[in-house]
């Protein structure tokens, strides 16, 4: 009926909609429950919209045996206000001044006060914005990019630079890590549409992490849980509590551990690497082949480092983590390509598939990165 823009929509056509959206959930609920009586009403079904007829939000309107409805004045402008005269926008100087002029919203003259003192009342309000205010204001639950979106958007002349800096260095950075107290409901990703365009389950999620991730009220977990059954959804019985139980994490850490010391052992790192051993420019041409060698000088390089097998290479691992010193290693990767790296290592660790990894800073760019010791060859500490 919004989108007919006041023209009359024919009550057969309302109806279908009516019956999709509220009794055909209606009917799915009852169906889910039992509950497969007829539900008798005083209103007759085709009179459906007769509450907004009354309330004057609808007009009525009959062609023979049909019936007609469209939206009235107050409807309309209810469903699109008009824009209100008046102004829209502040004027923030580069001198932390904010000028409200008169006629300018309640919902940004109060955002202007809470992050800015109120310096002078007249037909246009006066505000310096100082870091006490904003500190306040950061206090009642304001953003760093949260204050400078709202200066930029709603600001005449945008955001002076100038002002925008000195906010940045007052803010610091402020909220950019945040903790959560809260109870998490994860959803497998085959279902997150449907949890996500469920009429039933929208008021229960507080808040969208990220798709398949949502924040729930744990004091209503019995409520939410039937809902989750009328819904068609089979939720876990068991609530994940984090940190798990000692027993079952030293138990997980052991399993992890034999299972480093099986992998270590089934490899052989140096059947694994015979195909680096030798230098194609290190081949000499066979007699008689009419190939004739190289009569370039070669450049002497210095000598790889020496090769390890993983035991030796965790030991000089865990000997360059206590002295602080940088290594320099042949480590394999994911294609086989072999490539020299200087690496300044800083703990060894066990990753999720129970396989000895090593943080280390790369030298080169200053990435830290986690890498496998199992897939390292060649190391040799650097003085």
């Amino acid at each position: 009926m919004r989108s007919g823009r006041g023209a009359w929509i024919a009550e057969q056509h309302l109806q279908a909609l009516y019956r999709r959206w509220t009794r055909g959930e209606d009917w799915r609920r009852r169906f889910q429950r039992g509950e497969l009586a007829a539900t008798r009403t005083n209103e007759r079904e085709s009179w459906s919209f007769a509450p907004l007829v009354h309330c004057g939000m609808l007009e009525l309107g009959e062609w023979g045996q049909e019936k007609f409805y469209r939206l009235t004045p107050r409807a309309t402008a209810l469903l699109d206000p008009p824009e209100q005269d008046g102004f829209s926008r502040f004027y923030l100087t580069p001198s932390f001044e904010v000028m409200a002029p008169a006629g300018l919203s309640p919902q940004i003259l109060f955002n202007i006060g809470s992050i800015a003192e109120l310096t002078g009342c007249d037909r246009a309000n006066t505000y310096k914005i100082t870091e006490v205010t904003v500190e306040q204001g950061l206090e009642r639950g304001w953003r760093r990019e949260d204050v400078l979106d709202f200066l930029r958007e709603n600001s005449q002349i945008g955001l002076p630079e100038n002002v925008e800096q000195t906010l940045r260095g007052w803010m610091g950075g402020h909220g950019d890590v945040e903790l959560h107290d809260c109870m998490l409901l994860t959803v497998h990703k085959g279902w997150i549409k449907r949890v996500e365009t469920s009429r039933e389950l929208k008021p229960w999620l507080l808040h969208r992490f990220a798709p398949g991730l949502y924040a729930v009220d744990r004091t209503r977990l019995p409520e939410l849980m039937a809902i989750l059954g009328e819904a068609g959804f089979s939720a876990s019985k068991d609530i994940t509590r984090y940190p798990g139980d000692t027993e079952q994490s030293g138990a997980r850490d052991r399993l992890l551990g034999l299972l480093a010391e099986a992998r270590e052992g089934a490899d052989d790192p140096l059947a694994r690497a015979q195909t680096a051993d030798t230098q194609p420019e290190d081949l000499h041409p066979v007699p008689g082949s009419g190939a004739s060698k190289s009569t370039k000088k070669k450049v002497k390089e210095p000598p790889p480092p020496p090769r390890v097998t993983p035991r030796e290479a965790k030991a000089i691992l865990e000997r360059a983590v206590a002295l602080r010193q940088k290594l320099e290693i042949l480590y394999v990767g994911k294609d086989g390509a072999r490539n020299n790296f200087t690496v300044a290592p800083e703990r060894l660790a066990l990753n999720a598939q129970g396989e000895q990894v090593f943080v280390a800073v790369n030298v080169a760019n200053q990435q830290r990165l986690t890498w496998k010791l199992l897939q390292v060859e060649r190391i040799r500490p650097l003085s």
